[in-house]
């Protein structure tokens, strides 16, 4: 099979060993990656608005590559995950996946209406949607504690507690300009979280993180600590009711740990990061495992 491994160019610079090892791992299973940026389907992109000109559509990233038999997406772009299936090319994740998940606000909203998987009560800040920059200035000085996410947002960047004296209207248009944020109460616990990696739909297994002294993210890539954890049955039917709700390629399952050690669902990562997974069980190769499941399901 001959199989697509988009990512943009910044990512692909940063992950090279990585991509390197989507060769090596392919070929075990007899799948042939071709490396296809993700800045290449621009123009695809661009021509769902508006008719395009020829020479645009010869540009096109469909007419310089053979199609695949699937493609792994390695870009946070939903748009990407639609064309691709748009052109009946099988996609991991699929575009139901990379959408819903990309956005906080609809993936918790969509998990609080299908699961019984507690989460975390929380507010759309947008202007379209909340009202006026008055009323979100209201709702924010109301609220000094909460935490705020931008909807796109990955690993812990741009999330921030309100601090007790507020945010200046200055820096309310400043969050907002920057796109969508989320606004949830903040949750008292030991600083830790909990990253269950998941294939279609079985479970892979589970990472805790620990956050840094004076930091409430226990993001790793933040400096944040590591260890091998095992799911109670609770734990374990949380994140099954959850991938009874999609068709998973593979994702990370975030869920935060309170201070009564209950967990309370915070996100799911579409391109999720084998990094963690990779020192916590070095037992376990997840890529290999990840492309002998795709490889049975096409």
């Amino acid at each position: 099979m001959n199989a697509w491994l988009i990512y943009d160019r910044e990512g692909a610079e940063r992950n090279q060993d990585y991509i390197e090892y989507h060769y090596e791992v392919g070929a075990r299973y007899d799948v042939a990656f071709q490396l296809v940026y993700a800045e290449g389907f621009s123009s695809e992109i661009e021509m769902e608005a508006a008719e395009a000109s020829q020479e645009r559509k010869n540009e096109s990233v469909f007419n310089r590559y053979p199609f695949p038999d699937f493609a792994i997406v390695r870009t946070i772009n939903p748009r990407i995950n639609r064309l691709l299936e748009d052109n009946n090319i099988p996609t991991f994740n699929s575009n139901k996946v990379s959408s819903i998940t990309n956005h906080k606000y609809q993936c918790i909203d969509y998990i609080s209406k299908h699961t019984t998987v507690p989460t975390i009560p929380t507010t759309l800040l947008t202007k379209k949607e909340y009202g006026t920059f008055d009323e979100v200035i209201h709702y924010i000085t109301n609220h000094t504690g909460d935490v705020i996410k931008p909807v796109s947002g990955h690993g812990g960047a741009g999330v921030m507690r309100i601090p007790e004296s507020g945010l200046s209207e200055e820096e309310i248009i400043k969050l907002l300009s920057q796109g969508d944020v989320i606004s949830q109460p903040f949750i008292d616990g030991p600083g830790e979280d909990v990253r269950v990696y998941v294939i279609g739909d079985r479970i892979i297994a589970a990472v805790r993180r620990h956050a840094t002294d004076g930091d409430f993210r226990a993001n790793a890539s933040l400096g944040g600590s590591i260890s091998r954890y095992t799911l109670s049955e609770k734990e374990t039917d949380y994140v099954n009711q959850i991938i009874r709700c999609f068709d998973f390629g593979m994702v990370g399952i975030d869920f935060i740990i309170d201070k009564n050690s209950h967990f309370i669902f915070n996100e799911i990562e579409d391109v999720v990061g084998a990094r963690m997974l990779y020192k916590t069980h070095p037992e376990i190769d997840i890529l290999d495992n990840y492309i002998c499941y795709i490889s049975t399901h096409i």
